[in-house]
């Protein structure tokens, strides 16, 4: 059976698990300081949620040949540390909007909630593409931290607080650009 990385192409044979050509293949990106970007099985684009210890353990003469794409890790956490930077601007943008709501008494778990969860996103972003001298991400751990507890206490005045002074200041300014129009 055809197995391919990028512009590389080897055989193996049909009885060979998924799971032992995934390995395979992931230790020769791993080599050449590369990430696995996309894979196909057969003709299918396979996620990350498809391999199931079931599906892992298929010979390949059940599941088709395995063909994949990998990126310098350099550029994949480019890739991240931008999209983090962008997350960060849109979550101060809607931290405002949640400073404004705590300081005239009104509170939305829901809403806090998922912008919590998006938070988590930057913060592991931040922390995954972190270049020398960057803390953003761990800076403001302690403070979200902080913001949960107060936000299991439905205290409005430190979910404001703590918005206002610790966690909106940590994050990315908006672009000058947006503004400017």
């Amino acid at each position: 059976m055809h197995v391919a990385l990028n512009d590389e192409r080897w055989q193996v044979s049909d009885d060979a698990s998924l799971m032992e050509v995934l390995a395979d293949l992931s230790e020769r990106a791993s080599a050449r300081q590369h990430l696995v970007t996309s894979l196909y099985v057969g003709d299918r684009v396979i996620t990350d949620r498809e391999l199931q210890p079931l599906y892992l353990c298929k010979p390949l003469s059940e599941v088709g040949s395995v063909r994949a794409t990998s990126q310098p890790l350099t550029v994949v956490y480019s890739g991240v540390r931008a999209t983090a930077q962008r997350l960060g601007r849109q979550l101060r943008n809607e931290g405002d909007q949640l400073l404004a709501e705590a300081r005239a008494g009104q509170h939305d778990a829901r809403r806090l909630d998922g912008w919590l969860g998006q938070m988590a996103d930057f913060v592991e972003g931040t922390l995954v593409s972190a270049e020398d001298g960057d803390t953003a991400g761990q800076d403001v751990l302690p403070w979200i931290e902080e913001l949960l507890c107060a936000r299991s206490q439905r205290d409005l005045v430190r979910i404001a607080d703590l918005l206002q002074y610790e966690i909106l200041p940590r994050l990315p300014l908006p672009d000058a650009s947006v503004g400017a129009r």
